[in-house]
């Protein structure tokens, strides 16, 4: 079962805040251009039961992790020691000492941080905010990952 709570924190609810700036004025309603509209809910998901799912491509994924598709997130984890460089995406997992192999797609998550932004290795645990996707994604004829994160470092 994973493990989902609703993440009340003073400092998650100052920088949710903190980065809500009003649209421009357009055809578009206050609640479609986020004017007047509370700030979403983020639900912590334990990242390692998430990755120990019993799982192949082509098996469905368990209701209780389908219905976090799309929903804002927090996840704690680390980063996979074959990260070099500075990335745009990388591999988060649930353990510091994870081996530099190639890992299967269901045991990590991948964290994008978005087209204008990078990071060398990092080390120790740290957490990520932003929105998961959960489904196969294929190239190649391989499923490369079932578990996708869009965020930033908190």
């Amino acid at each position: 079962m994973v493990t989902v709570r609703v993440v009340k924190s003073a400092l998650l609810t100052a920088l949710l805040l903190a980065a809500w700036v009003p649209g421009p004025v357009d055809a578009r309603s206050g609640a479609e251009r986020g004017f007047g509209v509370a700030a979403e809910e983020i639900i912590e998901v334990d990242l390692h039961k998430l990755t120990s799912l019993a799982w192949e491509p082509g098996d469905p994924v368990p209701d209780e992790i389908k219905r976090l598709h799309g929903k804002r997130v927090v996840l704690r984890g680390f980063m996979h020691a074959s990260v070099q460089g500075d990335q745009r995406k990388f591999p988060m997992v649930t353990e510091a000492c994870q081996c530099t192999s190639t890992l299967l797609p269901h045991h990590f998550v991948e964290v994008d941080l978005g087209p204008n932004a990078r990071t060398g290795p990092k080390t120790g645990q740290f957490e990520v905010i932003g929105r998961l996707e959960i489904g196969e994604v294929e190239e190649d004829g391989y499923v490369t990952s079932l578990y996708r994160l869009k965020g930033r470092f908190y």
